[in-house]
């Protein structure tokens, strides 16, 4: 699939500078990026054929047709990029309405449930997802957030490590355009570390919920979906009170 990319290198090779190389680079920084990888593929497949009219209009002197077709290459390497960005089969999102103009997140001794917030995980695409379990060590660190304070102090809130007695890969089938819906029990902090816990007040923070899942041989066994997917950011205040408050 690389045929038509290198028919232009081989060609192009003798006439470049230093400023050329910034055109090819972003074509080899592709590792287990899900986006890029989509990208090269197609690209590969239409890059053969590019490439053969490119080396068709170098054989026969054609030398003004290199630099627009040079052009349309990379112009079609930015449109894919663009267009798969827009089609992962994975999203995100925080499940967080807004009350009295504000997105809120409550954590109290009054309450009489454990203190969560919702986060909602969707196949948009046409085919089924395998999602990791949480309560496996596959799955147990998948999700994280990203926490900026009105400073712009940056952080991440994760899950504490834990030791397995019972352990075994497990997974959720997403059926084409069906949504997951995790509770977070934030306040557990046997499980959670790193959300904001202001004492007997509110912080407001910049939000976004992360989740990503590495590739690797365990993940291409079962078909597990593998990648990162980032949520909208949300401004969000979270509330800490207790008997203490005055």
């Amino acid at each position: 699939m690389f045929m038509g990319v290198l028919a232009v290198l081989m060609i192009e090779l003798p006439h470049f500078s230093i400023n050329s190389f910034r055109f090819f680079w972003p074509l080899f920084r592709f590792k287990d990026n899900p986006i890029h990888q989509s990208c090269f593929l197609i690209l590969g497949r239409l890059g053969s054929r590019i490439g053969a009219l490119y080396a068709l209009a170098a054989t026969v002197s054609l030398i003004p047709m290199r630099k627009p077709i040079l052009i349309i290459l990379f112009a079609l390497a930015s449109v894919i990029v663009n267009a798969t960005a827009g089609s992962l089969p994975i999203g995100i999102s925080l499940a967080i309405p807004t009350h009295n103009g504000m997105r809120e997140i409550e954590n109290t001794e009054y309450q009489r449930h454990i203190p969560h917030f919702p986060v909602i995980i969707a196949n948009s695409s046409d085919s089924q997802q395998r999602l990791w379990r949480e309560w496996c060590s596959w799955g147990y660190f998948g999700l994280t957030f990203e926490f900026t304070d009105e400073s712009g102090k940056k952080w991440i809130a994760k899950k504490e490590e834990q030791v397995w007695t019972k352990n075994f890969p497990d997974w959720w089938t997403l059926e084409p355009h069906e949504s997951l819906v995790i509770d977070v029990n934030f306040a557990d902090t046997n499980t959670w570390v790193g959300f904001p816990s202001p004492t007997n007040g509110s912080q407001t923070v910049t939000m976004q919920a992360i989740l990503e899942f590495k590739p690797n041989d365990v993940t291409r066994q079962y078909g597990i979906w593998t990648g990162r997917v980032v949520s909208k950011a949300e401004k969000v205040t979270f509330y800490h009170w207790t008997s203490d408050t005055k």
